[in-house]
This record gives C-alpha cells, structure tokens and sequence, in this order.
C-alpha cells in the first residue's frame, strides 16, 4: 500500500513539475536573464530529484535488508516445525 501511494505522489510531483516547465518556458525564452533563471531553476530541480532517487534508493535497500532477515527467520522456523514434527511422528 505504502509503496503505491509513494508512487502516486511521484507521479503528481512529475506532472507539476512538468506542467510547470511548459508554462514557464515561453516567458523564460524571452531575455537573457529569463534564460539564466530558468536554467538555474531547472538545474535545482535535478538537483532535488537526485537527492531523491539517492534517498529512495537508501529506502529501497533497506527495505531488502529487512526482507531478507525475515525471509531467512521464516525459513528457520519452518525448519523447526519440520523438525519438531519428525520428532513427534
């Protein structure tokens, strides 16, 4: 559920940002200064979505880390069943 509504939100951000860059373009193009601003703006928001990819991606492996360790702990324990039932029969 978490990893779909994060999904969405991305999503929504892209548009925006998108939708923001088509309707700042026309005016940005028309001076010097507009272009230099626009380039600045534009480089921030790469920026901002690197640090995001790198924190996503932090999340990311953690979330394998932890589904690793629970995966090994469920296979432990079906091996004690195993056991336990073999003892019992």
């Amino acid at each position: 559920y978490n990893t779909f509504t994060d999904m969405i939100d991305y999503m929504t951000k892209e548009i925006m940002l998108i939708e923001s860059i088509n309707e700042g373009y026309p005016q940005a193009i028309l001076s010097a200064n507009g272009k230099e601003h626009f380039l600045k703006q534009l480089e921030g928001i790469v920026e901002s979505v690197k640090q995001n990819r790198t924190k996503t991606e932090k999340r990311q492996q953690g979330e394998k880390s932890k589904r690793d360790i629970l995966n090994i702990q469920f296979q432990q324990l079906i091996e004690k069943c195993s056991l336990n039932n073999t003892i019992i029969i």
